[in-house]
């Protein structure tokens, strides 16, 4: 099957009118003895556009709007993986702390935005997701103007606060009420969110390793120099080989390198830790 579905997709058109005239030809008996179109090419070699593929996000999200699931992979997989070391817990934790009535604690999640809506007495709520489920953050109107911008649709984020449960007085000689509230301290979009807690960063290499120097250079001039120490991981002679490069290799870290890093031949995998 054809690797660039954007390409299937703008050639449907041409497929749907080649398929019509072979049914069309074949009513018509325009076939040979052998069962082949006589006199008819139209669909024997049908020649797709030549356009690029989706990015793997929009990828994606269209499976999800037709199946109603991720089927390739999740969006967040990279991400989560990337930042494990200071992700807390997934977001169906929350549900948990609500009903055993923790006591307060920091937080720091990561998730896709699915909605913006108003809440009560003026704040707004975000609907976030991960692979484990839903939570909505309540967000004041200052912080909602101020993070505004990283609140589009299917924006990945990541989010720092506190949640605890907080008991509200009842009135009207009505029972006091436990409610878990979160509060918000910092949101930072996922290229922020690597740059701030991703200082070790370690490139494995399972295959066509003799490249690993040349690509660990191109992604050197493009992403240039900065705080992250790098490591390479690989195999040479049936031996592991796991080596520290040295200071004039350190780069800037961010979500956009290690996409990039993964393209590369002699890149299988990046792992990634804050010191």
């Amino acid at each position: 099957l054809n690797a660039n579905r954007r390409q299937l997709l703008d050639g449907m058109e041409r497929v749907v009118k080649a398929a019509d005239q072979m049914s069309k030809d074949k009513d018509s008996g325009q076939f040979d003895l052998f069962g082949s179109v006589s006199g008819n090419t139209s669909y024997q070699s049908i020649k797709l556009p030549a356009v690029e593929e989706d990015n793997k996000l929009d990828k994606l999200l269209a499976e999800k709007v037709v199946t109603g699931t991720f089927l390739t992979d999740h969006p967040l997989r990279l991400a989560s993986s990337s930042l494990s070391h200071v992700i807390t817990f997934k977001l169906s934790k929350f549900h948990q702390m609500n009903i055993k009535n923790s006591t307060t604690k920091e937080f720091r999640v990561l998730g896709l935005v699915t909605s913006v809506r108003p809440g009560f007495r003026g704040k707004m709520k975000v609907s976030v997701v991960d692979q484990s489920g839903v939570f909505e953050f309540n967000l004041s109107d200052k912080d909602y103007y101020e993070y505004q911008p990283l609140l589009e649709a299917n924006s990945m984020i990541f989010i720092e606060g506190t949640a605890g449960m907080k008991t509200f007085k009842g009135r009207d000689g009505k029972s006091d009420n436990e409610v878990l509230v979160t509060s918000v301290s910092h949101l930072y979009n996922v290229e922020e969110a690597v740059a701030l807690y991703c200082d070790r960063i370690c490139f494995v290499s399972k295959k066509n390793s003799e490249q690993l120097p040349h690509d660990i250079q191109q992604l050197l001039e493009k992403h240039g120099k900065g705080k992250a120490q790098l490591y390479v991981h690989y195999k040479t002679t049936g031996q592991k080989v796991n080596l520290k490069l040295s200071e004039k290799f350190k780069i800037r870290p961010s979500y956009s390198l290690l996409l990039e890093a993964l393209t590369k031949p002699s890149i299988q995998q990046v792992l990634t830790k804050n010191e």
